[in-house]
């Protein structure tokens, strides 16, 4: 019984032993875990903050959705994807950085220039929302969806992708974009242009659309057939580029401008623009065309047209008949172009503005080029600016148009030959030039001013060419008189000379009488 105690009492003395023992142990350890958090505090902190920054994208979403915007398609891939996608961000605008990435000011996220090759672009400011954004002079290859600024896109008005490599756009790659008004694609390397990136979403806001420089040769039909609200469509540099009706379908119809400078346009089918029932504005600049196409005449609307730079080498009566709103019309730098001819511009009562400058070859043009001599169908236009600088003019009609009433005359540049038929040009005070011209010809008046063209200097320059032509005509009467003087007497000479001689021979003094 003793012995029993005995052992109770030592296993009980054990036993508290070891749960000391286990105690100091637990605290030991909770001390070194305790000293190794404090060795490396600074390090969970900057994780803690990198985590932070990772979840503002989270932020953002929440807001998008907040301001009840369908963000997402139905078809849209999972949110895991979406989180993965997340560790490819480019953070920008950081002001913690000396040199950070892009730089957002004044609602503007300009990202021009900075070796970009995607536009996955996460604003580290979440307080910055851009409306303009600019990622021109980069080396993106492609748009989409969802990896433009995504989070980002339901303020942004302007979108610039000029001079990058974009040679692919995926379908509704801008979608998300609700309030996009201009989208740049200028000087990329597209080929083609598909609805499946213009979509009705697109549609709904977009006003202007730039195109030009890219490789663009042949647009689908009804490419743009969700573009309603379009305004401009700029599609120069397109080498090669072929148009058809069927390129501008009847939603372009609020279409106000359409530039196709530089595409190498030979012709045009005559209904290719009938469906463009509001078009102002057309350019037609560089295109190796040699007649106006009558396409032209089938936009009822049209206020400015510019033909500039191309092979046209006259104008005639009815080419531009039908644009009864044309206000101005930009012929300039044409090579080939020498003459305008009678009513060539009659039937346009608004026209206002005709640039015909930098014509090397245009030295003629109708005195009833405008119809202000005979023109049987509309109102004479009353012209505000009319510029003819560089051309190949020695002569101008005074009967063209009312000159005075002409605010911007620009004429600059010809050689104008001040004879007593441009005597009413140099004197008429009431004529306004932008710029003085000068005379080329006769030699005695070359480089004078119009403006010096006074009555003592005209009356000086004829009374010394009368007089001259008087001594002319005197030293030529003159030297006709010598010369025939001088033709007489060798005529003279001449036939005496060659009249025979009598022969001598015997003489006679007593002649034997008849019987």
């Amino acid at each position: 019984m003793k012995f029993l105690s005995v052992c109770l009492y030592v296993g009980v003395l054990f036993v508290l032993v070891d749960l000391n023992y286990a105690s100091a142990a637990k605290k030991e350890y909770y001390n070194d875990v305790s000293d190794e958090l404090e060795q490396n505090s600074v390090d969970v902190s900057d994780e803690v903050v990198k985590d932070e920054e990772r979840n503002r994208y989270g932020k953002i979403k929440t807001t998008y959705k907040k301001k009840r915007i369908d963000y997402y398609d139905e078809s849209d891939e999972s949110d895991e994807s979406d989180e993965s996608d997340q560790n490819d961000f480019i953070y920008a605008c950081d002001k913690n950085e000396k040199d950070p990435i892009c730089k957002c000011e004044n609602e503007a996220l300009n990202c021009e220039m900075q070796n970009l090759e995607t536009t996955n672009i996460f604003i580290s400011d979440g307080s910055f929302i851009p409306k303009y954004v600019n990622f021109k002079n980069n080396f993106i290859e492609m748009l989409e969806y969802k990896s433009i600024l995504p989070g980002m896109d339901y303020e942004i008005d302007l979108l610039d992708f000029s001079h990058n490599f974009i040679h692919k756009i995926m379908n509704k790659s801008f979608d998300p974009f609700i309030n996009l008004k201009v989208l740049r694609l200028s000087s990329n390397k597209l080929k083609t242009i598909s609805s499946g990136f213009l979509t009705l979403k697109v549609g709904t806001s977009l006003h202007q659309l730039f195109l030009d420089n890219n490789q663009i040769e042949r647009i689908p039909a009804f490419a743009f057939k969700y573009l309603n609200n379009l305004k401009k469509l700029v599609l120069d540099g397109n080498n090669g580029l072929q148009l058809s009706k069927d390129v501008f379908p009847a939603a372009l119809s609020n279409l106000e401008t359409l530039s196709l400078d530089g595409c190498q346009i030979s012709r045009l089918d005559d209904n290719v623009f009938e469906r463009l029932t509001n078009l102002k504005v057309l350019s037609l600049r560089n295109n190796p065309i040699y007649y106006i196409p009558r396409a032209i005449n089938a936009i009822s609307n049209l206020v400015r047209l510019d033909l500039s730079g191309t092979e046209i080498t006259e104008l005639y009566i009815d080419q531009i008949s039908a644009d009864h709103n044309l206000t101005e019309i930009r012929l300039s730098n044409m090579p080939y172009l020498y003459g305008i001819y009678d009513c060539a511009f009659c039937d346009l009562p608004n026209l206002k503005i005709v640039d015909l400058s930098n014509n090397s070859q245009l030295y003629f043009i109708h005195e009833n080029a405008f119809g202000s001599i005979i023109n049987k169908k509309y109102p004479i236009a009353t012209l505000k600016e009319f510029d003819i600088r560089y051309c190949n003019f020695s002569n101008l009609p005074e009967k063209l148009f009312d000159w005075t009433k002409i605010e911007s005359l620009k004429i600059n540049g010809n050689p104008f030959n001040c004879n007593t038929d441009l005597e009413w040009l140099t004197k008429n005070k009431n004529i306004h030039f932008e710029t003085n011209p000068k005379c080329a010809n006769p030699l005695s008046l070359k480089g004078m001013y119009f403006s010096n063209m006074t009555k003592s200097v005209l009356q000086t320059y004829w009374h010394g060419f009368f007089t001259l032509k008087s001594a002319i005509v005197l030293f030529l009467i003159v030297i006709g008189f010598i010369a025939l003087s001088a033709s007489v007497f060798i005529l003279h000479k001449i036939l005496y000379n060659n009249v025979p001689s009598r022969t001598s021979g015997p003489q006679y003094t007593v002649l034997p009488t008849k019987v």
